[in-house]
């Protein structure tokens, strides 16, 4: 969604969008990086957890 808001932004004041476009990427990545991060986090503790039993 806000990549469309960031083209018609950049559409209506006749501007790039490449270098918006590209940085919501980046971030996009990152974020997503971090979440699988998190995910492999929560992995470990669950199998940590599931040896006790």
């Amino acid at each position: 969604m806000t990549l469309i808001i960031v083209a018609f932004a950049s559409a209506v004041f006749e501007l790039t969008h490449e270098k918006g476009v590209a940085a919501l990427f980046v971030v996009a990545v990152f974020l997503f990086a971090m979440t699988l991060v998190h995910f492999l986090r929560e992995i470990r503790i669950s199998l940590r957890k599931s040896d006790h039993l």
